[in-house]
């Protein structure tokens, strides 16, 4: 039996977890392969919406990566 492959986050999915966000962003995230789960955790680590700290415990390379990338985006000197 085949296990289905993990299909990665479409842009809608990643705005509708992100809210309005910048192009360049979203194609960031798109391009870390990271399913819509995976942007979700770490949209809710990065918002402290992680009851359970359940994140932290399952902080893959890609859910790093999208957090990286958001955290940089809502920092950069560009947004404010």
């Amino acid at each position: 039996m085949q296990t289905k492959k993990p299909v990665c986050a479409s842009v809608s999915e990643i705005r509708n977890i992100l809210g309005p966000s910048d192009d360049d962003l979203i194609m960031a995230i798109q391009n870390t392969g990271a399913t819509r789960e995976e942007v979700l955790l770490a949209f809710q680590w990065l918002e402290g919406e992680d009851p359970g700290n359940t994140a932290r415990k399952s902080m893959t390379e890609k859910i790093r990566s999208v957090y990286d990338l958001i955290f940089d985006s809502q920092t950069s000197p560009e947004q404010s």
